[in-house]
């Protein structure tokens, strides 16, 4: 994202016109997929931030395959500290 913020206004403007000529239900889905993404990104982040035994211990207790701490990449070690983490039970919608 080399863009200056005054570059990427068109882009931006042309943007939110071809958003606003989308039906509303198209729009939802749009912003379903992106809300998610976001989501995901924000996980990967806080899981990038975390030492390796946080991460493995993180990973542990989500059932998540051990050879997923592999694929996110190393944190810079200036930058390393334990996440807050807060463990909540999730019910599956329905329940």
């Amino acid at each position: 994202m080399s863009q200056t913020p005054n570059s990427a206004a068109p882009k931006v403007q042309e943007f939110l016109q071809w958003f606003a000529a989308l039906e509303s239900d198209e729009q939802d889905v749009l912003m379903t997929l992106i809300y998610r993404e976001k989501k995901v990104r924000d996980v990967v982040r806080s899981l990038g931030g975390m030492g390796l035994e946080q991460r493995r211990e993180v990973f542990e207790r989500l059932g998540l395959p051990a050879d997923l701490v592999s694929r996110i990449p190393a944190p810079d070690p200036a930058t390393l500290t334990d996440a807050e983490v807060e463990w909540v039970d999730w019910k599956a919608p329905g329940n």
